[in-house]
């Protein structure tokens, strides 16, 4: 009987052991370079919202640090499970850093139709799929109606390809050209073409990793038409001088 006791105390001590391994957390390492009282309070709130759907996993929240940290932690390989991350992804599909989610997303049937197309095609590389889109940025030209009306020139189509865009453009500053510069009007102030570019790196480079020769012709001839629009921008220390700094002796801004 005692050793029957024996034998039944040890069970119990191992199924205690047992359901205390089964009770150990999955601890998932999240970063995000956001500092601000509200963006933290927001990834707190989904954070709790997920480990209450999923009581076996815990989201550590790493916020406010640099970029530049959570880039060492991805080529360290550890410290990091999934991360915040504002540029262009394919430096660490190269390198191999960040895992292929489309099985997963198959498996769990999420619906990626919940996103915009062209928001997933940023994170997807040769039909794998390797974050999800979290928010998204619009730029935008706006027009001084008055000031082109007074120079006769006609207002801006609703739609212009990047040529037309061009043209248009070169339109104005022809116009121009004779005036005095206290009274000439700017095709433009700025444009900023960093995201354009950025978005379309991973075109450079085919699935395989092999060099794409069409894509890089596209994106030379893209570089030129970025030259041939940068001749026209005005300095901005031209802007200032002639505005005291604000943009409303510009066509565009």
């Amino acid at each position: 009987m005692k050793k029957q006791f024996l034998f039944l105390l040890v069970c119990i001590i191992m199924l205690s052991c047992t359901a205390q391994k089964q009770k150990k957390k999955t601890i998932v390492k999240y970063m995000n370079p956001e500092s601000s009282a509200a963006q933290i309070a927001l990834m707190t709130k989904i954070a709790r919202r997920f480990e209450k759907k999923y009581p076996d996993i815990h989201i550590e929240l790493i916020t406010g640090i640099k970029t530049e940290k959570i880039m060492a932690a991805i080529a360290s390989g550890s410290g990091v499970d999934l991360f915040f991350n504002f540029m262009n992804i394919y430096s660490y599909i190269a390198a191999g850093s960040l895992v292929d989610l489309a099985p997963y997303i198959s498996r769990y049937k999420m619906e990626t139709t919940d996103f915009f197309s062209f928001a997933m095609k940023e994170v997807t590389h040769g039909q794998k799929i390797y974050g999800l889109p979290v928010q998204l940025g619009t730029s935008c030209l706006a027009y001084n109606k008055a000031l082109l009306e007074n120079e006769n020139i006609p207002l801006p189509a609703p739609y212009m390809s990047k040529e037309d865009f061009f043209r248009y453009i070169t339109t104005i500053s022809s116009s121009q050209n004779r005036k005095d510069k206290a009274e000439k009007i700017f095709p433009l102030n700025s444009l900023n073409f960093i995201g354009y570019f950025e978005s379309r790196i991973l075109s450079l480079l085919n699935p395989d990793g092999s060099y794409n020769k069409k894509s890089r012709s596209v994106i030379v001839e893209n570089m030129k038409t970025y030259q041939s629009i940068y001749k026209i921008l005005p300095s901005q220390e031209e802007l200032s001088s002639l505005s005291g700094g604000t943009t409303g002796a510009t066509a565009h801004f």
